[in-house]
């Protein structure tokens, strides 16, 4: 409720504290009053309405109660009659003042004097009159001055709001990109910036060795690209070492097709085998991955006028009426990964029709047309400190997005001392057959050619296979297959309320002298809370006559203690496991664990887990206690293992310079490699929209970040906002609920930002009062003029959404408190004229509002009318 609202209610019940003694001294006249009312109704609506107290009786606006209902009328002010339909357009009515009558279709309904009142601005009319004809109950709460209506029926207000609701849902679901807010802040690229540092202290102690080993991670920027490496510093009764590792330097500018990053120093090859090089890689591959492929259209016949409800992922975001053929469309994003949709029907005769459809884009696919390239090259390096060889390795991949259903990749990688020194070349193709399988073939040039398929079925059930042929032994074959071949199903049984979960897998690896095959089988179901597992794992090797056998047996059960009042606080949500293996093959249980974990807060945790070996006869306990701080994250352990004691401590955590605010911000997440945003809000005194020292700063978090998450970080009176993604547009909107002055408001409510990487990014958001806005209303007669009230005065922004209904006072007079700055324009409700039968002068006013510390006040919005 603003203000204004809540100084009018004042008004009125000063007003209402006067009224009964009013009602005393007058009981022997007639007398009536204007009170004004606060009408609410289902979150939809909240405005102030001026009803006419008459001995004792309320009477309320007619033509404004419709308008605000969104009920369809038409006011005829020199027959003094209201007419149009109710709800539907076959459910007409009437209400003819000057003959005392209404009709409500053929049904005729005879009205007194004393049922309504003819005022200059409406026909007020008694609530009985309305829940007569309409069925709606007006009533007022006395004691706080609010008017209450209730229906049964669905009001148009209403349902304009739902399909309004309906139809930014479907935008927001049929839309493949994001609907961005007004960028405030690009990326801002420099020379030297950022400050962030990772750090994990990590020591343990038994009684024949300790160790202490710091790894400490640093990110920034360098020369407009982010940079960030590792120092990992060891200490144990040897002596004390240090290295660096991992350093490189990216640059990004993704904003063109053609080239998006560039990378030099510590890096990870993308060719046919992901290998460590020191060197360097360009691509235009987007730095943010990609969420949405294309648009899906799922479609349909079913009764006609049927209504349908999509649900995508188990939540519903459409929902549509199938026309008088019984067809029905729906337009959605197909997203990469895994998309389940659902769509239910309610058919004619109350039956509902249910039917699934599951639809599944790799992450390789590219839209169609979309072309990516990839190039790496370096010197490999090796694991063994005694390996000082020189590999070379240069890679270059193109991907193209042929149409919806296949994508190819080509690609050359080039090893020095490698395939005879000659280029692999290889064809990548990915293909999506009716929208449930996948096809991909590997082909590799003179040494393998693969074929991957995969599936999905009703009731989430799946099939994977692959089969490999291998030309010969080489770099991509070191273990000298001639073929290999995989399968797999998984499907849920539905014998019991949850279904039994069953998945096999199978797998078969030709070599020249042997040949080995194996399979799995796994049961899982969930009985009250507790989840039960069997498997089954069986190796068969051949080779010539000898066989070789390992068959194993597991079993395993989970179980959670439920979070409920009922169970005491120290066992409520503990988490309990327990494994055991059998060995088929000796006839012998060969080990079993159990873990019990306890989260006590949510910074702490407590676990404890005994586990052994039954055929060496080998025990193990651990127990490890957790504890996130606000500035850093402790891991302690103490195991015991063949009555040998251990004790390990961990120690994690990081720390960040807000550059501009010269301040340090300590946490206990990992945060080299992401982007924040340190969120000043202040009162601009200087309209100059900059934080200027000694301006007002405003507590509170009123600043959220629309589809993304963000870890909530305060300090010095500015929130902070952590664990983002650099160089990814974000978009705010500020909650003006959590600012305590009602009369402030930002310059912007919506707004966009792109973060920088490895630093934590100002965002000035300047607060100004809101304007003032005065005027009046007079009436010209003969000469004179004459004030008006219970006049709407609407008010509109030029060229944003902002909307509001004003109302003058007895003496002609409006106002309004809580204008933001921008251009309005204002004018007298057109029906009101018409009920009067005059014009006014100006038919519009325009004016501006102006940011201001103080507030802008605008007076003088008079009107005349004639």
């Amino acid at each position: 409720m603003n203000f204004l609202t809540r100084f009018l209610i004042a008004l009125s019940i000063l007003w209402a504290g006067s009224f009964s003694n009013a009602a005393e001294d007058e009981s022997s006249e007639s007398w009536e009053d204007e009170v004004y009312l606060s009408f609410r109704y289902q979150g939809v609506i909240d405005e102030i309405m001026v009803a006419i107290a008459k001995d004792g009786e309320f009477f309320f606006p007619l033509t404004e109660l419709f308008e605000l209902l969104a009920i369809n009328y038409t006011l005829s002010p020199k027959s003094f009659s209201v007419s149009g339909y109710y709800l539907h357009e076959d459910n007409t009515y009437l209400l003819d003042f000057g003959n005392y009558s209404a009709y409500l279709k053929d049904q005729k309904t005879i009205l007194y004097a004393s049922d309504f009142l003819i005022k200059d601005v409406d026909f007020f009319v008694k609530a009985n009159v309305f829940e007569e004809l309409f069925g709606l109950n007006l009533n007022i709460d006395l004691s706080r001055l609010v008017l209450k209506l209730e229906t049964k029926d669905v009001l148009p207000i209403i349902s304009r709001y739902e399909n309004r609701r309906s139809q930014q849902r479907r935008m927001q679901y049929t839309q493949v990109s994001d609907e961005w807010y007004p960028l405030i802040h690009q990326r801002d690229q420099r020379i030297l910036n950022g400050g962030l540092l990772d750090y994990t202290l990590f020591s343990t102690a038994s009684k024949n060795n300790s160790n202490l080993t710091l790894n400490t991670s640093m990110g920034g920027e360098i020369l407009f690209g982010d940079v960030q490496g590792t120092v990992i510093t060891t200490a144990n009764e040897f002596g004390a070492s240090a290295q660096m590792s991992g350093v490189r330097w990216r640059y990004v500018l993704d904003k063109s097709p053609y080239f998006t990053r560039a990378n030099i120093g510590a890096l990870t090859s993308k060719g046919l085998n992901q290998r460590s090089i020191h060197g360097f890689s360009i691509s235009n591959e987007p730095i943010l991955k990609q969420t949405s492929f294309d648009q899906y259209i799922i479609d349909g016949n079913t009764d006609p006028e049927a209504e349908i409800e999509l649900y995508q992922n188990d939540r519903l975001v459409e929902v549509a009426t199938a026309d008088d053929a019984g067809y029905y469309r729906f337009f959605v994003p197909l997203n990469y990964g895994i998309s389940r949709f659902k769509i239910r029907i309610y058919a004619k005769q109350g039956h509902v029709i249910e039917l699934d459809r599951q639809v599944d884009i790799p992450f390789n696919f590219l839209p169609p047309g979309e072309l990516r390239y990839h190039l790496n090259g370096g010197v490999q390096t090796s694991i063994d400190p005694t390996d000082t060889e020189q590999r070379d390795l240069t890679q270059l991949a193109i991907s193209y997005g042929v149409n919806k259903w296949l994508s190819s990749k080509i690609g050359v990688d080039y090893g020095s001392k490698e395939n005879q020194n000659k280029p692999i070349i290889y064809n990548q193709l990915s293909s999506r057959i009716g929208g449930a399988m996948m096809l991909n073939l590997d082909l590799v040039y003179d040494h393998f050619y693969k074929m991957t398929t995969q599936g999905r079925g009703s009731q989430n059930s799946s099939w994977n296979f692959d089969y490999t042929y291998y030309q010969s032994k080489s770099v991509l074959n070191p273990l000298g297959y001639i073929q290999t071949m995989n399968a797999g199903i998984y499907f849920p049984m539905p014998v019991f309320v949850n279904p039994i979960i069953v998945r096999v897998d199978g797998s078969w690896e030709d070599y020249e002298e042997q040949d080995i095959y194996g399979y799995n089988i796994y049961l899982s179901q969930t009985i009250r809370g507790l989840r039960i597992r069997a498997g089954l794992k069986e190796d068969h090797g051949i080779r010539g006559d000898l066989t070789a056998e390992n068959s194993t047996a597991q079993m395993s059960a989970v179980y959670s203690i439920p979070r409920n009042p009922l169970y005491h606080a120290l066992i409520r949500g503990t988490y309990i496991r327990s494994d055991i293996n059998f060995n088929n093959v000796l006839g012998k249980f060969e080990s079993f664990s159990f873990q019990l974990s306890k989260q006590y807060s949510k910074s702490l945790k407590f676990q404890f887990a005994v586990g052994e070996d039954l055929i060496a006869h080998n025990r193990t306990y651990e127990l490890g206690i957790s504890w996130d701080a606000e500035k850093f994250r402790s891991i302690s352990s103490i195991e015991n293992s063949n009555h040998t004691h251990s004790v390990a401590q961990t120690i994690r955590g990081s720390i960040a310079l807000d550059r501009p605010n010269g301040e340090f911000l300590w946490d206990n997440r990992q945060q080299v490699g992401r982007a924040g945003a340190s969120i000043r809000m202040f009162v601009d005194e200087d309209n100059s929209g900059r934080y200027d020292e000694g301006e007002e700063l405003l507590p509170g978090n009123a600043v959220s970040i629309k589809r993304a998450s963000a870890r909530q970080l305060s300090k010095s009176g500015i929130s902070r906002l952590s664990q983002l993604q650099p160089y990814r547009r974000y978009n705010f909107e500020i909650n003006e609920s959590n600012i305590m002055n009602p009369l402030l408001i930002p310059k912007n409510k919506e707004f966009s930002v792109i973060l920088d990487p490895n630093s934590f990014k100002v965002l000035d958001i300047p607060f100004f009062t809101t304007g003032i806005i005065d005027g009046r209303v007079d009436k010209m007669v003969e000469s004179t003029l004459l004030p008006i009230s219970g006049l709407r005065i609407h008010v509109k922004g030029i060229g944003d959404t902002y909307e509001s209904t004003l109302r003058t006072f007895a003496d002609g007079s409006y106002y309004s408190m809580e204008i933001p700055p921008g251009d309005y324009e204002a004018w007298v409700d057109e029906s009101q004229l018409e009920f009067l039968g005059v014009s006014s002068e100006p038919g519009k006013i325009e004016f501006t509002v102006t940011a201001s510390a103080d507030g802008d006040f605008i007076e003088g919005l008079d009107f005349i009318l004639k």
